[in-house]
């Protein structure tokens, strides 16, 4: 390491540290990553930590970009809308019928089909009211 250089940060996951580095280097600061070394397992300190090293002329700007990178990463502008794809609950209930058909004699489909019709029309009776308008 270059006496002119300074150890802003170190990280324990490889890709954090070059998702940093990337993001350092958008901002026109020469960042790099090193390797903490050996001398750390030696220690008991864990596992391979890597360091994300910038001249000492952009040491405080380089702090600033990075805990304005963190801050991003944890208030997201919008949130993200989790969806699960529609090809999940349709095999769902395919493998459900399936085995639903294989289990059951047929003398009782009859009996079966109307306690779920009864049953769904109880959970809609049941189920929240909302104000038509």
């Amino acid at each position: 390491m270059n006496h002119h250089d300074v150890v802003i940060a170190e990280f324990v996951d490889p890709w954090e540290a070059r998702l940093a580095r990337h993001f350092l280097e958008d901002y026109g600061i020469d960042a790099r990553l090193e390797d903490a070394g050996p001398d750390r397992h030696l220690t008991g300190e864990g596992g391979r930590v890597v360091r994300l090293i910038v001249p000492a002329d952009d040491a405080d700007e380089a702090h600033v970009l990075l805990a304005e990178m963190t801050e991003e990463d944890h208030e997201p502008e919008q949130p993200m809308e989790v969806r699960r794809p529609l090809w999940i609950p349709a095999v769902a209930l395919l493998v459900l019928v399936g085995l639903v058909w294989a289990a059951v004699p047929r003398f009782l489909w009859p009996w079966i089909l109307l306690a779920a019709l009864v049953g769904f029309l109880l959970w809609r009776a049941a189920g929240p009211r909302t104000p038509r308008d």
